[in-house]
């Protein structure tokens, strides 16, 4: 059975394109205009616009269907409505107690990398390598995609 998401975010995923004009005219909503850049195609076919100013990065699958968002938290407008009632505040103590155990967890310092928690739709990186501080780490990226 399919899970039903009912986030303005979540309702572009797996079904627009670069060409959608609801995609376009919301992401203009959030300050991320599509005519002002140039995409980058990967290797593998992804395609990615990067709005700095915004604090947002969108992701086109190799069919040309929006495949992820990320959320970069140190320049995402304060007034910017985030997917799941997720906050610019959240830590990973209040995203645990929000959303229960994430369903895969992983980095820290043995891994060289920052902790991150991946639920059923979204994934956070953490602000923090040590596991024993990163109940109190706010996040600094937020990536929302269809499971």
């Amino acid at each position: 059975m399919e899970t039903i998401i009912l986030d303005p975010w979540f309702e572009f995923l797996g079904v627009a394109s670069a060409s959608t004009p609801a995609l376009a005219s919301f992401l203009s909503a959030h300050g991320a205009d599509l005519q002002q850049l140039s995409p980058k195609t990967y290797p593998d076919g992804v395609t990615y616009y990067n709005f700095k100013a915004s604090g947002i990065s969108i992701a086109f699958d190799q069919k040309g269907l929006l495949e992820s968002v990320d959320f970069y938290r140190e320049v995402i407008p304060a007034a910017m409505l985030l997917p799941f009632g997720i906050s610019a505040l959240d830590t990973g103590k209040t995203l645990v107690k929000k959303f229960g155990e994430p369903t895969e967890k992983g980095g820290g310092f043995k891994a060289k990398m920052d902790i991150w928690l991946r639920w059923e739709f979204f994934q956070v990186e953490l602000d923090e390598r040590s596991w024993e501080a990163g109940d109190q780490a706010q996040w600094k990226a937020l990536t929302i995609f269809k499971a």
